[in-house]
């Protein structure tokens, strides 16, 4: 273990730089720390409902209201608001900025599925937007290396997953589909020319060739073992998954190519006795728990 925060936190996110973002379990708090899990700033911030996201010099924050999405400066006061149709109780949205810090891409709720929509960061105005053919219950954007891509991880209860990938050229938004219902977005790779998935039920982890989504390697579990939703990139050459059966869970390294185990990962002196990983990259991961979140170094 190489530090920890204290606290309930609910997920981290990477940003882009070694930051990492922090959002406390109950939607009160957000938090950035250094690559080394050493807090620079923290905000309260209204309850919100999904996922919410800070632009990579911190000077906007963007939180996911019942009917609006909030923009607030780096000190917690409102900036623009962009209002829409009230959330139903099952559903939530999410927020992403992208990298040269000149749009929001957001998700809404309209009449049936949500909507995509990507927004002029200064003005909120409306640039375009897409349906996502999908009405989420909770859903994860991931930047993709090239700065202009985003990939969603998007799961819909016990029902289906869904992977969207999307991206703005000039003011025109570009959306892919991915026909696969059954497999999670977990991971791209720091070449972009890859992204990992995981089974939403049964089934191995697979690489997938980032542009047509073909499987280009797969690992299956043991007999007694299945793959939990949590997997990433250690590094350009390993992938660290976790693993659970019905009485444990833990967390395996694997070679990425040709896919394989290569050894059983021990977290010695967790807090969180099943953590689950929420951040992975540059051979360190960060898990959260009732307690810390804590960041993890291997040997």
């Amino acid at each position: 273990m190489v530090n920890s925060l204290p606290g309930r936190w609910g997920y981290t996110q990477g940003l882009w730089d070694g930051r990492l973002l922090l959002k406390t379990l109950n939607g009160t708090r957000l938090c950035v720390t250094d690559r080394r899990l050493v807090p620079l700033w923290d905000l309260e911030i209204p309850q919100s409902r999904g996922y919410d996201s800070v632009s990579s010099d911190l000077s906007r924050i963007a939180v996911t209201l019942g009917e609006e999405v909030r923009l607030l400066d780096s000190g917690g006061q409102i900036v623009g608001r962009f209002r829409h149709a009230p959330w139903d109780q099952f559903s939530s949205g999410a927020t992403a900025f992208d990298r040269g810090g000149h749009y929001l891409w957001a998700t809404i709720p309209p009449a049936e599925d949500v909507d995509l929509v990507v927004l002029e960061l200064d003005t909120l105005r409306e640039v375009d937007r897409r349906s996502f053919e999908s009405h989420p219950a909770g859903l994860e954007p991931l930047h993709h290396p090239d700065g202009r891509t985003i990939g969603w991880s998007i799961g819909e209860g016990q029902d289906r997953v869904l992977i969207r990938w999307s991206s703005l050229v000039g003011d025109r938004m570009e959306l892919r589909l991915v026909p696969d219902e059954d497999r999670v977005l977990i991971a791209i790779h720091p070449n972009g020319h890859e992204y990992l998935t995981t089974p939403h039920s049964a089934g191995p982890i697979q690489r997938h060739r980032f542009g047509d989504d073909a499987v280009i390697g797969r690992l299956d579990a043991s007999e007694d073992m299945r793959w939990d939703f949590a997997a990433g990139y250690l590094d350009v050459d390993r992938i660290l998954a976790s693993v659970r059966n019905d009485d444990d869970e833990g967390l395996l390294l694997a070679d990425r190519d040709p896919m394989k185990i290569a050894a059983r990962v021990i977290s010695e002196g967790s807090a969180s006795p099943w953590p689950t990983v929420t951040w992975v990259g540059a051979s360190m991961w960060v898990t959260v728990g009732d307690v810390a979140a804590e960041l993890w170094q291997l040997d």
